[in-house]
């Protein structure tokens, strides 16, 4: 599903992308964020109705068929919606691309492109 999403990712859109990336509910890490607040953000001002589309069938599909636990508190997660994903604003970690979800998906290609001057 992520897969199919970053296909769809608008090129031309990447100014947005890289705004959306900066407003998403942070969780510990400052790399690390919520990524179905980011999806949200992304489908509430992209133009292509594709790419809106995969990102609310993955905000509907994550809401209903997974756990999530989310026991945040304060005002600062009033968007947090407990899936946490590797996001970083300025700087990929190379180390990241050895991790088996960075190897089985392309997330992390999109994060090397998203943040690619």
């Amino acid at each position: 599903m992520v897969n199919e999403w970053v296909s769809l990712v608008p090129a031309d859109e990447k100014a947005l992308i890289k705004e959306a990336m900066k407003l998403t509910t942070k969780f510990e890490g400052a790399d690390s964020k919520d990524l179905l607040h980011f999806l949200k953000l992304v489908s509430e001002t992209t133009k292509s109705s594709a790419f809106k589309t995969k990102s609310l069938e993955i905000v509907n599909y994550v809401s209903r068929e997974l756990i999530i636990d989310n026991v945040t508190v304060g005002d600062k997660y009033d968007n947090a919606y407990g899936l946490a994903i590797y996001m970083p604003t300025y700087s990929y970690n190379e180390k990241y691309s050895d991790l088996a979800w960075a190897k089985d998906s392309n997330w992390d290609e999109f994060l090397k492109w998203v943040l690619a001057e």
